[in-house]
């Protein structure tokens, strides 16, 4: 006897469909209910063809490995300088570095490193945000000599004129 809810197998005697719980009809007169469709049964359906595995993920030599991680470093490290208020313009430096430790890479390996694509546009975000805090940091620099041209004295938290 079969489940006419879901098609599961159900041995005689039982009132409920021991797999879905669906109250099972009893009548003999009613047909045995087909098995639910195999949905990959289509015609020209091939799972071996559809089955795509996952490419090997290449193993590279300590060497490369250890040029991206030092790319990817050198990003960071010139962000985090040209964030700095004060020593902006050392992350400047450093991320002209980067940008060229990166091309280099680049050009040695290909671009096949995730570090050194990250590292690289680490180094170019540092350079603007550099530039934009040295930037600010000569404009700060230009209001304390202005404020002493003008008679006043400057304190790290009072302008006195």
């Amino acid at each position: 006897m079969f489940c006419g809810n879901c098609g599961t197998n159900v041995p005689e005697g039982c009132a409920f469909c021991p797999n879905c719980g669906a109250k099972l009809v009893t009548n003999e007169a009613s047909a045995p209910a087909p098995a639910p469709a195999d949905p990959f049964a289509q015609a020209g359906y091939d799972p071996a063809a559809a089955y795509t595995p996952a490419p090997a993920e290449t193993v590279y030599p300590a060497e490369v490995t250890s040029a991206a991680s030092g790319v990817l470093t050198r990003g960071i490290v010139a962000l985090c300088f040209s964030s700095s208020f004060f020593l902006s313009f050392v992350g400047i430096i450093l991320s002209a570095v980067a940008m060229g430790r990166a091309k280099t890479f680049i050009r040695n390996y290909g671009p096949i490193s995730k570090k050194v694509r990250i590292g690289k546009i680490l180094a170019t975000v540092g350079l603007f945000v550099g530039i934009a805090m040295t930037i600010l940091f000569v404009l700060y620099l230009a209001l304390i000599v202005l404020a002493v041209a003008r008679g006043g004295s400057y304190s790290w938290n009072t302008w006195y004129y």
